[in-house]
């Protein structure tokens, strides 16, 4: 996969800080944000990896708006039980790179346009058990 920087191709612009990160919000702090949630840490995860995230993160569909009811830090949680660990900047990277929009990028947790039905089938199909 052809590495891009996923801050400038999607906002035009490097990321601030996270106003709610827990190694601080400074730029002296940017290289715990680019290991641990710029989009960017996409790049840092193994090809087989990479592949393996994105296509389960095509599997959730899309929708037009902003869906506020799951985060990057949840979602990645509900991948991790049955894939492998991801850092959260790892995750939204390739949320972005599927092709989802995303809101709340001054936070360290981003929500982005997925329907909440297919979260609930993939946990249904992965964990099977029967969700509420």
């Amino acid at each position: 996969m052809k590495k891009i920087d996923l801050e400038i191709k999607c906002y035009g612009k490097k990321l601030p800080m996270p106003i709610d990160s827990l190694y601080g919000n400074t730029e002296r702090s940017r290289p715990d944000f680019d290991k641990y949630d710029s989009p960017n840490a996409f790049w840092l995860l193994t090809d087989e990896q990479q592949t393996e995230l994105l296509a389960w993160c095509k599997r959730l569909e899309k929708r037009q708006r902003i869906y506020k009811g799951r985060t990057s830090y949840g979602l990645k949680h509900i991948f991790g039980h049955t894939g492998f660990y991801v850092d959260n900047g790892a995750f939204k990277g390739a949320m972005l790179l599927a092709g989802f929009k995303a809101d709340g990028l001054e936070y360290t947790n981003w929500w982005f346009n997925i329907r909440e039905r297919s979260v609930k089938r993939i946990i249904d199909q992965e964990f099977n058990i029967a969700s509420k």
